[in-house]
């Protein structure tokens, strides 16, 4: 190309903005910007990945807590369900507490006193003569009781399910027992002393001023039967003044447990089992 031909390329207008852009080799920013605003768009743009971070953070405390909220929800409703199955097995099968609401007992028993009773008697271990027992009152011998209505009827129950309250003796009594299925049972001899087998038997745990001759008897205790009386004789409602239901007879099949210990009050606390005045009775009187 000669020199003619390269001086009749058409230039740009140099007035020319668009043009000018264009034809510029690189691009510049523009200079409208002050150093101050580049450095808060800078400064912005840098902050986006922190303010990200913090706020995926901020996220996951709220999961993290909810998860640990969570957690402790499941951890005691698994805490609840043992011991809730713990507490009917034990029930069911070892120990029941109850509470005493009469003096029938005394002094071995006294009113309001909680007692620990064990089940494996009679379902593992007979029953034998000077245990105390809780039996279910099957035979009626106690006055109807006006049943508990709204609240306090569900609250109690539910108290006594868990074992955190003593089941009442609304339905049951405690005695102690006297005669055993064969037995033949008696009262009394000179000295006012109850006769099993034709042994006198010296029991030490009675209540001071105590007559067994208050209510005399003379049975022969039949299979599946007990004979129980109080420790309190002069204040007790037991096998003999019940002769007419049942020939005054409990059924073995009707009790709960053994008392094996006063659990409340601590000043209470005892064993009433008491073997003692009957090691020499030696059986049954057929024997």
């Amino acid at each position: 190309m000669n020199k003619d031909e390269t001086s009749s390329l058409p230039i740009p207008k140099a007035g020319s903005d668009k043009e000018r852009r264009r034809y510029s080799p690189q691009r510049v920013a523009p200079d409208s910007l002050s150093t101050s605003q580049m450095k808060t768009l800078n400064a912005g743009a840098m902050s986006m990945p922190f303010k990200k971070r913090a706020e995926a953070r901020e996220a996951q405390k709220k999961l993290s807590l909810s998860r640990r909220i969570l957690n402790t929800v499941a951890e005691y409703t698994v805490i609840i369900a043992v011991a809730l199955v713990l507490s009917t097995l034990i029930r069911a099968f070892l120990f029941q507490a109850f509470w005493i609401p009469s003096g029938s007992m005394k002094n071995t028993l006294e009113i309001g006193d909680s007692v620990a009773v064990s089940r494996l008697t009679p379902t593992l271990w007979d029953i034998e003569r000077g245990d105390v027992v809780v039996f279910y009152d099957a035979q009626k011998w106690l006055p109807p009781v006006p049943e508990q209505q709204g609240f306090s009827k569900y609250a109690s129950n539910t108290l006594e399910f868990l074992g955190l309250r003593p089941a009442s003796g609304d339905q049951f009594l405690v005695k102690r027992v006297i005669g055993l299925p064969g037995d033949k049972v008696k009262c009394c001899n000179d000295m006012d002393q109850v006769l099993i087998n034709d042994k006198p038997v010296s029991e030490p745990y009675l209540a001071p001023g105590s007559y067994n001759s208050l209510l005399p008897f003379e049975v022969t205790v039949p299979e599946g039967k007990l004979w129980v009386m109080g420790d309190n004789r002069n204040n007790s409602a037991d096998s003999r003044a019940h002769q007419s239901v049942n020939g005054g007879m409990v059924n073995i099949e009707d009790v709960v447990g053994k008392v094996v210990g006063v659990m409340w009050p601590y000043a209470h606390w005892k064993n009433p089992t008491n073997h003692s005045p009957f090691t020499e009775i030696i059986g049954r009187v057929d024997e």
